[in-house]
């Protein structure tokens, strides 16, 4: 059971891994700008599981900071949008499923975005159409995570919350990830990158 090579060993190293990674996310993000290099360091992170942690954040960090500004504005662009949307439909018969679905892709889109900035040299353009087909592909596996997202704000705001904050950042986009993990190995194939990337 105690073995290195044990299932439960392995399990307290992932939980120890994504309590780290939080936690460098959350430092990463303090200064705002710096929010998108944190978020792709953090995904990429994620999927780097055998690498060592804070060398491996900083340098990913350090890599997509400034490439990650455009998506940074965009994310802000989207949020501003969905704004506009929601209040568009206002009184529009079946608005809350036209709203959801909206929300749920503009919310996935963006995250692929980051996903795809740390896994291949995407820029500009080219990024955000590799991203749309590919949140396009995914979508059917998707579009419930941001229930996912609001069922664990929820469990924040119980006692047991300060455990799930612990894991947030970093244990979503866990998940996320084994849910695309075979569509973003396609992806990773395709652009010619070195796929030593696997999602535990």
């Amino acid at each position: 059971m105690f073995s290195l090579t044990s299932r439960f060993y392995r399990f307290c190293e992932v939980v120890m891994r994504l309590f780290c990674l939080n936690v460098l996310f959350i430092l990463f993000s303090i200064p705002l700008v710096t929010l998108g290099g944190s978020f792709t360091a953090l995904v990429v992170g994620v999927k780097q599981m055998d690498q060592p942690i804070v060398a491996n954040f900083s340098a990913n960090f350090r890599k997509s900071w400034l490439r990650s500004l455009p998506l940074v504005a965009f994310s802000i662009v989207s949020i501003l949008f969905l704004i506009s949307f929601n209040n568009l439909l206002q009184g529009v018969p079946g608005n809350v499923v036209i709203r959801l679905v909206m929300q749920s892709f503009v919310l996935v889109y963006n995250v692929n975005n980051y996903s795809l900035l740390g896994f291949t040299d995407g820029r500009g353009l080219d990024l955000f159409r590799s991203s749309f087909y590919f949140t396009l592909g995914t979508f059917h596996k998707t579009f419930f995570f941001p229930v996912v997202i609001v069922g664990c704000v929820w469990l924040g705001t119980l006692p047991i919350g300060v455990v799930a904050a612990l894991f947030l950042f970093s244990g979503l986009m866990w998940f996320y990830l084994k849910l695309v993990q075979k569509e973003l190995k396609l992806v990773i194939v395709e652009k010619n990158i070195d796929s030593t990337l696997d999602v535990v």
